[in-house]
């Protein structure tokens, strides 16, 4: 069995509570498969700390941030959006240069846009450095891609070894097995995708999941 990590588990709470509580078990077992141990604070002190209360939440959230001393790295789980607690813990990431992973369980990795909602234009540098990583990371999988229309297998596997995606990871196991071709394929509609919308997407295919990207043609 590998080494488990332990992890601080970040995702939304507030407002719609059941379906965040949902998600966040959701998260919880995706931990859990990775062998993480995840410390799920928003799950645990909602339990006897009333989260509509702003001095008793701003105390979960630093009771949450505690275990930042012996946790491994946090995990933000993004599919819901970003509540306050979790931009704040990502600014306290940032600030102090500790390792955190960004995940979705349902699609593409969900960014925060300051310029649409007020509550997050304060963290305006934050999402500027997560735009950027998610650029670097659609560089490396071109360069991925490139790697492998030139059959060169053993780079392919170094640069996507580098990318801590879920969709990474699934190119990774295809390059594993070698379905270089299926690898290419994939690479090729997620970096330039054939929708612009999800309803065109939806109206084409009958299905609901969807990349959207503003990314040039390969």
């Amino acid at each position: 069995m590998q080494p488990i990590k332990l992890v601080i588990l970040e995702s939304p709470f507030a407002g719609e509570v059941n379906a965040n509580s949902a998600y966040a078990r959701r998260a919880a077992h995706d931990c859990a498969m990775r062998n993480e141990s995840p410390q799920a604070s928003h799950l645990l002190f909602t339990q006897f700390l009333n989260d509509k209360k702003p001095d008793e939440r701003a105390l979960g959230i630093a009771l949450g941030l505690a275990w930042r001393k012996v946790a491994d790295y946090s995990v933000f789980y993004t599919d819901r959006g970003w509540s306050s607690g979790m931009l704040a813990a990502l600014d306290s990431a940032l600030e102090e240069g500790r390792p955190y992973i960004l995940r979705a369980l349902d699609g593409p990795i969900n960014l925060p846009d300051p310029a649409v909602d007020p509550l997050f234009r304060r963290f305006n540098h934050v999402v500027a450095l997560l735009r950027r990583l998610a650029t670097e990371n659609d560089e490396a999988l071109m360069m991925v891609l490139k790697a492998l229309r030139g059959a060169d297998i053993d780079c392919a596997r170094f640069r996507i070894s580098m990318i801590d995606t879920d969709f990474a990871r699934e190119i990774e196991a295809l390059i594993c097995v070698y379905e270089i071709i299926h690898a290419i394929d994939r690479l090729r509609v997620y970096l330039n995708p054939k929708f612009s919308s999800v309803e065109e997407c939806e109206g084409h295919v009958g299905a609901t999941y969807h990349l959207e990207s503003n990314r040039s043609s390969l």
